[in-house]
């Protein structure tokens, strides 16, 4: 029998005969304010087992509650600074909060609104914290953000992660590219310019990314977009792709985001573009990636190679999951 949280009970005989009782006592013990929720975990040899029971309860000071419940900065290359990333951090319980103290470590840096003692933030109150990620080195870059307060738990401990890119490679257009007369199967590249070779003397792993504003002037026919590669100048292969908007058709651009590793092995060379056809055979329909314009410029096509030092592990499902209610 165990319990989690701030949660703690008392304990039932080793056995129970046929029919057999025995008493549960729960104590609740909070270790900051607002809702503490737990569980009570019975561990048995009958059916079912282990059985469980779910407990919560308020506790009656400051508390601390960070939204989104962590920040995953993705790839950015060594040396470079990533765009701020905001946490907001709320007193979650029924007491003023006392911040004395909000820093970040790691490849990570930290300013934030919140006031700090002597000064209080409110009960429901909320402040905000921004973070960058600078990595200093290739691979995973993990840190913390920790706040210390009066809360019973102080210091709360909030998890930051990035990726360090060893090089980062980028195409950009920003005028419009249009398809017309795709056959809805034949994969073809957006724009000369969205092309990136590369030839390594190591073996590297890559993170490829591409995105395009997407849309089209007829109804039921959409754009598909993927990235594909040609290796030692030969054919180019699809590496991954991303419907947008599915068969409703539509004249809004749709933001559509394409992205998946990839490992590069020394001494080739290889070509990576960035590629899309129409959802379905649609002849003497076109389809258009970029939107405006805004001055001379439509906004961005692109695609980017970034190389990392992480493994790259294969996670895929072959089947379609679906959802339904």
């Amino acid at each position: 029998m165990s319990t989690s949280g701030d949660y703690s009970s008392s304990a039932c005989p080793a056995s129970l005969s046929p029919a057999g009782t025995c008493t549960v006592s729960v104590t609740f013990s909070p270790l900051a304010g607002g809702p503490r929720n737990g569980t009570l975990t019975i561990t048995d040899d009958a059916a079912g087992s282990p059985h469980t029971v779910s407990l919560s309860g308020t506790g009656l000071g400051p508390g601390v509650a960070f939204s989104p419940p962590g920040l995953d900065f993705g790839a950015v290359s060594m040396g470079s600074t990533s765009a701020g990333r905001t946490v907001q951090l709320q007193n979650s319980g029924s007491a003023p909060l006392v911040i004395s103290d909000i820093s970040a470590s790691g490849d990570f840096n930290a300013s934030d609104s919140c006031p700090r003692g002597p000064a209080t933030l409110a009960a429901s109150a909320s402040c905000t914290i921004t973070v960058t990620f600078t990595p200093t080195a290739p691979g995973t870059r993990n840190g913390t953000l920790t706040v210390t307060d009066n809360a019973g738990d102080s210091p709360q401990l909030y998890g930051l992660k990035g990726l360090g890119a060893k090089a980062t490679y980028t195409a950009v257009i920003t005028s419009q590219a249009s398809l017309t007369g795709s056959d809805g199967v034949t994969w073809q590249p957006i724009d000369p310019r969205l092309a990136i070779t590369i030839k390594l003397p190591d073996t590297e792993a890559a993170l490829l990314s591409g995105n395009a504003d997407l849309w089209t002037a007829r109804a039921g026919v959409n754009q598909d977009l993927g990235i594909t590669v040609s290796v030692g100048g030969g054919p180019d292969t699809l590496l991954f792709w991303k419907e947008s908007g599915g068969f409703a058709g539509t004249y809004s651009p749709n933001a559509a985001f394409v992205h998946g590793t990839y490992q590069l092995q020394a001494g080739f060379t290889y070509v990576f573009k960035l590629a899309w056809k129409t959802n379905n055979n649609a002849p003497g329909a076109s389809i258009f990636a970029g939107a405006g314009p805004i001055g001379p410029d439509y906004s961005p096509t692109r695609l980017t190679v970034q190389l990392v030092q992480t493994p790259i592990v294969s996670a895929a499902i072959a089947t379609q999951p679906f959802l339904t209610s």
